[in-house]
This record gives structure tokens, sequence and C-alpha cells, in this order.
């Protein structure tokens, strides 16, 4: 009988710190805002083929979205110009 009450002394004891440890500071975690917005496009400037919303690459504050990895990496080493072939085919041009 003695250890189960020993068990719940140290449990309730656990349980308290736990709980004040998680109410002292209830103000949520900061949040980076992002300052790059989404191209919109929807072809892949480096190959033409569909963007596959999981690939993208970062220019100029704005994300352009690429059909797969090997397409990001080759964006990356020209970003000036696989930028402006995306930014035409948002614009229509």
């Amino acid at each position: 009988m003695n250890k189960i009450f020993g068990v719940l002394i140290a449990l309730a004891f656990v349980s308290s710190v736990c709980f004040a440890q998680g109410t002292v500071n209830k103000s949520p975690a900061p949040v980076k805002s992002s300052a790059v917005a989404d191209a919109g496009n929807k072809i892949c400037p480096v190959s033409g083929q569909k963007v596959d919303g999981k690939n993208f690459s970062e220019y100029n504050g704005k994300r352009y979205g690429m059909c797969c990895p090997m397409c990001a990496a080759t964006f990356k080493a020209d970003p000036k110009k696989y930028s402006a072939i995306a930014d035409k085919e948002v614009n229509g041009k």
C-alpha cells in the first residue's frame, strides 16, 4: 500500500511540474514572415513540363515551380534566364 501511495505522490509531482512548465509561457513562438511570393508558373521554365508542386527555386523574391530536382538545380545555375522564361509564361507572352 505504501508503494502505491508513493507512486501516486511521485506521479502527482511530475504532473504538476509538467503542467507548470507548459503554462509559464503561453505566447506562441515567433513566426518568420516570408517575403517570397509565388511566381505562379505552371510550366517548368527549364524543361517545359508541368510543375510538380514539390520542387521550387527562389530568385529575386519569387518562388518558381519546377518539374523535378534536376531542373531546380539547372535553374539555380542561371536564375536570370529561367525566371524570365517563367515570367513570360505567367504574363501570357
